[in-house]
């Protein structure tokens, strides 16, 4: 709920207040509890400001410390509840939830601050638990029906009040609406159905009354806006960030500033402090060229204190700063650097598509949807932790239109599609008989929401009248339908084979009985004799006042009855062979036969079976056939094993495309490797298949490579002042490299070499190794032909000229060389020319400069001197400077003008000095003497006249919480007298940072925990070695005091080896087990114990067997004992219904099938309101517990008639008063019972009524217009 300022205070106030650097203390009444210290000096501590400790009974090791966030507070039984509405918690770590007051609640539990209520609502008192008892806290309440409020504090808007007139409102409603041009409303209205009509025709209301509005500010003057922003920053401070949140802030503040107050504002740079660097419970992120912070905004209000966090850019930042109001007492911004997500999300959500690894180190990723989905899943990272938060978004099945946009002739889409998902398919009704078009929904491109419906099939629609149909003479009636299925002039289609949509009675349908067909009621065509109706399918003829309709209507399918298939074994089995049985022969069709197979364990010979043939559901008295049975020979391994894991990943498996049973396919290393003496593996191949587990030891070692003993015989591809080095003995993979010849140097970055690999070198060579020849020599020394220089000339410093330089000569002291004129001597290859060559010419310098003061300083005033005038030159002037203690008046000056090294006699100028300000002081006070003696003076360097140097505690010692004191600075020099009342007191003992180093005394089996931070009265205690455990009761310890463990060892720690280990796992050596057993769940068999060897699925023990591995110490025995013997389960009965129902019918379940043995079937049903078709029939086949995946059978369900009306109607009032309802007792559903005239009235010409009968119920309303005369 965002907060109010309040009324009558200047937009500039509501704002922002000043920011200050982070208050250091705890808030008043915020300072959590601390665990106490028992007699046994075992410490539970909770650090301040975050934790309390719970008062549970018993030692203090037993406690708990809880720290619950703001909003929160600990509870008895060590849980963090929230506080309840109207209370709030501002910090972490508070023992208890504070009440709103001035008019504010909070907008639900566990909140951190409180805020006016919103507009539409107003305070009420209720009662709440506040510290686990009823106390009466402010919560908002909506305004009801007809009542609204401005919201905000109950001090200005304390009532909910009524809406005027010509508005209204609903409860809860924040603003009165206005009524509709035309209508009015009395005051309170409180829908707008209670706005009406005006009665004055054509006048319209006044317009609506406006919303209630707060009374009008007074005026005030316009306040001036002074802030200052401190920041507290991790990892150092940033003096462009810190300008960047000072710019944010003043725009903020003048963006919400009315134009004539905008001058008042001022936001300046505070100060910067480096905090610890806490992370942040928040996402508040702002962007400052190329960095990320986080930032934390702490703020004090009337309420309490409390945090604000929230993801914003820099724009964010001014609208968020802008918009606190008036409310905050102080705020801080707290500046942290965020961690990133290191890697891409590993949450899922429903069809979506996988996250990119792009999305490491992101402030957010997105991720796609699968195929045929769209949508977008989005997740944010939560920098404080740097993990990704929650993902959101949807992925949504890709649809097409409800029905694919294409015309058709001769067919018509269907109302809506079963389905319009990619992949469905759309099938269209035929105007006559076939199948219509389909068209199937395709996927889009990737990202669309709508996919597209494929071009139609061509379908099968007939556009005839069929097989059957016959056009006859019927005095020029016209024929049905003529446009598409005409007969010839005069004719039209006769028996039954007119038709409604173009679809005719086939031939194997006919007109049932018509002999009473009622007008309004239809003549149903029937099947012929030998045929059934499809389900679904019917025609008729409707009969109106005695004639037929012209059209048949309807879709009538006759398919002709199916003879009766088998549907068990034939029960002549003793004509089989003992070793052959009968197939699964659960529906074998008529003509067809149910073949006899071999037993397992056996094959028929080739050329020979044996079969029953089934006639109309029965089987033939006699087997035909010859089957022949033979015992299966034991099959050969014919490739590899393929369990190649269990090999080294330089082995594999040889070549084993026929390993006879009883022998092993043998593994061999891989190029390049070879087989350790005296070490194999293979796998041993039973009956076709290998043992799971390889046997052997196999151990492959790579093969090592040959070294280069010799020089390269390729030098040619070397450059001619160029030989190979010495290369001897050259690794395979090292190159044997080029050096330059005697006289030559390789030039810096060149170098050749061919590299050696496996005993030769490579043809070609590598590198661009560069001989260029030695260089010349350089000249040491100067020349000693300087007689050919000038007299006013010399050599210069000449130490090391390269050949081809110079040494050039210079001018002698007191002259200086002529433009443009030099002189030097040639170095060719270390000595000199023998002529000088050049011009030097040399001059003398110019008039000397004056080196120091003047000395008619008696021509200054008494508070000035000469300046510094060491070096001035001719022409210069010397200037006057003012004493110590002076400062010159702004425009004056003197000074004395030095020719040829000497000054004027007058001095020029008006130099006028007057005294300094007072003077600071430099250093600390001298009268330490007046401080306590655990307290000394600060650094104080530059304390200005008229502040003071702070005394601060010495080391080791704190102050006192509101103790100081001060020396006052005047002038240069300190009061000798101390101020304030500095009380500094000592700091806790040190704490024992790292185990104690008298182990010696500590039994053999034993040593010191982990103690590095054992607090001053506490103990470092010993624990027992690895393989030990100590016996109850007993203990050791050492206790720290200031840091420094006691030298004696106090407890009696006593450790005894631990108990034989436990078998954790089932043994490794299954191959001694039967082929149908294997070990039983054995995760924790104690030494001295078995692991029991268990029955294989589909198995069970032969009683008396039993078979098990002995564990010892945590291991098994190599060999195991008993004699397991395990024999096959007789074949498992079915006990419920298949749940493939979705190969059935729509009008047809399963049966009651709870207890179906193995060979039968579990019979299919028709549904209620359906009736099976005589004759057809649907099962599946139960197989050891298992039902088949296909459905057997022909099972047609068709819908049992409808109900006949047996009376006639009951509501006969609806009926003229001369007119009654005909004898109506046997009224088929879909006819009408007629109305009849009374006795001695007649129906006049073409009137008539009737009641419609379905499903043996009469329709409530009478249709037609009888009128009786």
């Amino acid at each position: 709920m965002a907060a109010s300022p309040p009324r009558g205070r200047p937009a500039s106030i509501a704002a922002l207040l000043a920011v200050v650097a982070l208050f250091l203390g705890t808030a008043r009444g915020q300072m959590p509890q601390q665990c106490s210290t028992t007699a046994t000096n075992v410490t539970t501590r909770c650090a301040p400001p975050c934790a309390v400790c719970l008062s549970a009974p018993g030692p203090a090791r037993l406690r708990a410390c809880v720290c619950c966030k703001a909003g929160f507070i600990a509870g008895a039984t060590g849980k963090c509840r929230a506080c309840a509405v109207g209370t709030f918690t501002a910090s972490p770590g508070s023992i208890k939830c504070a009440r709103c007051r001035d008019g504010r609640t909070t907008t639900g539990k566990n909140a951190t601050f409180c805020d006016a209520c919103p507009a539409g609502t107003q305070l009420r008192l209720v009662k709440r638990d506040v510290g686990g008892k009823p106390t009466d806290v402010q919560v908002c309440r909506p305004c009801p029906a007809g009542r609204t409020s401005l919201g905000g504090p109950t001090k200005t808007n304390p009532r909910c009040t009524p809406c005027p007139a010509n508005t209204y409102v609903g409860a809860g409603g924040a603003t009165c609406l206005a009524c509709p041009l035309g209508t009015i409303s009395p005051p309170g209205s409180s829908a707008a159905a209670a706005c009406v009509r005006s009665e004055i025709p054509g006048v319209s209301p006044l317009p609506a009354s406006p919303s209630p509005t707060p009374p009008a500010a007074s005026p005030s003057p316009v306040p001036s806006f002074a802030a200052t922003l401190a920041i507290k920053a991790a990892g150092g401070c940033n003096a462009s960030l810190h300008d960047a949140f000072v710019n944010a802030t003043r725009t903020a503040i003048l963006a919400r500033t009315p134009a004539n107050e905008q001058g008042s504002v001022t936001v300046t740079k505070g100060a910067c402090t480096t905090s610890p660097g806490r992370r942040l419970l928040g996402r508040w992120l702002l962007s400052v060229g190329t960095s990320t912070y986080g930032v934390l905004v702490s703020f004090t209000s009337a309420a309490g204190a409390g945090d604000i966090t929230q993801t914003v850019q820099d724009s964010g930042l001014r609208t968020t700063l802008g918009n606190m109001a008036a409310q905050f007492g102080s705020i801080v911004l707290d500046l942290t650097t965020p961690i990133p997500c290191s890697r891409a999300p590993n949450s899922t959500a429903a069809n979506a598509a996988a996250w990119p690894s792009s999305c490491a180190g992101q402030a957010s990723c997105q991720a796609g949807c699968a195929a045929n989905f769209f949508g977008t899943i989005t997740a944010l990272c939560d920098t404080t932790t740097g993990q990704w938060l929650a993902s959101t978004g949807t992925c949504r099945a890709v649809t097409c239109p409800t029905l694919p946009p294409f015309n058709l002739t001769g067919a018509r889409w269907p109302l809506v599609c079963s389905s319009n998902t990619v992949g469905a398919n759309c099938t269209a009704i035929c105007d006559g008989a076939g199948t219509g078009p389909t068209a199937t929904c395709q996927a889009p491109a990737a990202g669309a929401a709508t996919g597209n419906w494929s071009n139609p099939t061509a379908g099968t629609c007939e556009s005839t009248y069929g097989v059957g149909a016959t056009c006859q003479d019927t005095n020029g009636a016209v024929p049905p339908n003529p446009s598409l299925y005409p007969c010839a002039a005069g004719k039209a289609l006769i028996n039954g084979n007119a038709n409604i949509t173009g679809q005719t009675l086939a031939a194997n349908a006919a007109w049932g009985t018509c002999t009473n067909i009622s007008s309004g009621s239809s003549c149903a065509a029937v099947c012929a004799s030998g045929y059934t109706a499809t389900a679904g399918t019917s025609s008729g003829a409707l009969c109106t006042n005695g004639t037929y309709a012209a059209s048949v209507s309807g879709n009538l399918t006759c398919v002709a009855n199916p003879l009766a298939a088998c549907t068990s074994a034939p029960t002549n089995a003793t004509a089989l062979p003992a070793n052959a049985a009968w197939g699964t022969c659960t529906n074998v069709t008529s003509g067809s036969s149910c073949a006899a197979v071999c037993a397992s364990g056996y094959t028929a010979t080739a050329g020979t079976s044996s079969g029953a043939l089934c006639t109309n559901g029965t089987y033939a008295a006699s087997v035909s056939g010859n089957l022949t049975c033979v015992a299966n020979p034991l099959a050969a391994c014919t490739s590899a094993p393929t369990n190649a894991t269990a090999l080294p990943a330089n082995a594999a498996w040889g070549t084993c495309t026929n390993i006879s049973s009883g022998s092993s396919c043998a593994a061999v290393c891989a190029s390049g490797y070879t087989a350790t003496a005296g070490t194999s593996s293979g796998a041993l191949c039973t009956n076709g298949t290998y043992a799971a587990s390889v046997s052997g030891n196999l151990t492959c070692v790579a093969n090592p490579l040959a070294a280069c003993t010799s020089a390269p015989t390729n030098a040619t591809a070397l450059p001619a002042n160029a030989a190979w080095g010495t290369c001897t003995n050259i690794s395979s993979g090292s190159s044997c490299a080029a050096v330059c010849a005697s006289g030559y140097t390789a030039t810096a970055g060149t170098s050749s070499g061919a590299l050696c690999t496996n005993g030769t070198y490579a043809a070609s060579v590598s590198g661009n190794l560069t001989c260029v020849a030695n260089p010349l020599a350089a000249c040491t020394s100067a020349p000693t032909n300087a007689t050919a220089l000038p007299a006013n000339a010399a050599w210069g410093t000449c130490t090391n000229v390269t050949s081809g330089s110079s040494c050039a000569a210079v001018c002698a002291s007191g002259y200086t060389a002529t433009a443009g004129t030099s002189s030097g001597a040639l170095c060719t290859n270390g000595t000199y020319a023998a002529s000088v060559s050049g011009n030097l010419t040399c001059v003398p310098n110019p008039l000397a400069a004056c080196t120091s003061a003047p000395t008619n300083a008696t021509a200054l005033p008494a508070n000035a001197e000469w300046g510094t005038c060491t070096n001035v030159s001719s022409g210069s002037s010397c200037a006057a400077v003012c004493a110590s203690g002076y400062t010159a008046t702004a425009g004056t000056s003197s000074g004395a003008l030095c020719t040829n090294g000497t000054y004027a006699a007058s001095v020029s100028g008006n130099l006028t000095c007057v005294p300094n300000p007072l003077a600071a002081c430099t250093s600390a006070p001298t009268n330490a003497t007046a401080l306590p003696a655990n307290a000394a003076w600060g650094t104080c360097t530059n304390i200005s006249s008229g502040s003071s140097c702070a005394a601060v505690c010495a080391s080791g010692y704190t102050a006192t919480a509101g103790t100081s004191s001060g020396a006052l600075c005047t002038n240069g020099t300190y009061a000798a007298s101390v101020s304030g009342n500095l009380t500094c007191v000592a700091n806790p003992l040190a704490a024992c940072t790292s185990a104690p180093t008298n182990a010696t005394a500590l039994p053999a089996n034993a040593a010191w925990g982990t103690c590095t931070n054992i607090s001053s009265g506490s103990s470092c205690a010993a624990v027992c070695a690895s393989g030990y455990t100590a016996t109850a009761g007993t203990s050791s310890g050492a206790l720290c005091t200031n840091g420094t463990y006691a030298a004696s060892v106090s407890g009696n720690l006593t450790c005894v080896a631990n108990p034989l280990a436990a078998c954790t796992s089932a043994p490794t050596n299954a191959t001694a087990l039967p082929a149908n057993a294997a070990w039983g769940t054995c995760t924790n068999i104690s030494s001295g114990s078995s692991c029991a060897a268990v029955c294989a699925s589909g198995y069970t023990v032969t009683a008396g067997t039993s078979s098990g591995a002995l564990c010892t110490n945590g291991t098994y025995a190599a060999s195991v004992s008993g004699n397991l013997t395990c024999v096959a389960n007789p074949l498992a009965a079915c006990t419920s219904a298949p749940t493939n129902a979705t190969a059935l019918p729509a009008n047809a379940a399963w049966g009651t099938c709870t207890n179906i043995s193995s060979g039968s079937s579990c019979a299919a049903v028709c549904a209620s309101g359906y009736t099976a078709t005589a004759g057809t029939s649907s099962g599946a086949l139960c197989t050891n517990g298992t039902y088949a995946a296909s459905v057997s059978g022909n099972l047609t369900c068709v819908p049992n008639p409808l109900a006949a009306c047996t009376s006639a109607p009951t509501n006969a009032t609806a009926l003229p008063a001369n007119a009654a309802w005909d004898a109506c007792t046997n009224v088929t559903s879909g006819s009408s019972c007629a109305a009849v005239c009374a006795s001695g009235y007649t129906a006049t010409a073409g009137t008539s009524s009737g009641a419609l009968c379905t499903n043996g119920t009469y329709a409530a309303s009478v249709s037609g217009n009888l009128t009786c005369t």
